[in-house]
């Protein structure tokens, strides 16, 4: 029995050395600062915003058209270190939602035939809606060309 408690007081004092090694616990007030890039219209907007932050805080700074999609993206999303946004516009034809769309939707974007579409929606049944369009990317096959080809054509 007394060997059960030494081992567990020594978890114990590890686990906490740990956290506070970490940062992570509720006594330290997390202090880091986040670089995110925002583009709209080709211009590059610089932010460094607080742990936690949502898009929605930093779309504010930015003087936006009638074109804007704010549809498009998920303005709830948490900014992480290095997130670069890019905040599409109104385009006259319909984007394809690639969080709803059915195979033969999806196959009317560039760039997505029939087993890439297959994809997109087996990653879409393994792991959840899409949070930003650049997650497509997470999709075996889409690479950097091939979601520059088909991003102007789909949304969240």
């Amino acid at each position: 029995m007394k060997s059960i408690l030494v081992k567990l007081s020594m978890f114990l004092i590890i686990g906490i050395i740990g956290l506070f090694k970490l940062k992570v616990h509720p006594f330290i007030e997390d202090t880091r600062m986040n670089n995110v890039i925002v583009v709209y219209k080709a211009k590059q907007y610089d932010f460094e915003v607080p742990s936690y932050t949502p898009l929605k805080d930093v779309l504010g700074d930015i003087d936006f058209d009638e074109d804007v999609n704010l549809d498009a993206i998920n303005e709830m999303q948490i900014l992480k270190d290095g997130d670069k946004i890019v905040i599409p516009q109104k385009t006259e034809e319909a984007c394809i939602s690639i969080n709803h769309a059915s195979n033969l939707e999806l196959m009317k974007v560039s760039g997505i035939g029939p087993k890439m579409a297959e994809k997109i929606i087996q990653y879409r049944e393994d792991n959840g809606y899409f949070q930003k369009i650049e997650d497509l990317m997470e999709v075996k096959g889409v690479g950097d060309k091939t979601f520059e080809k088909m991003k102007a054509y789909i949304c969240i």
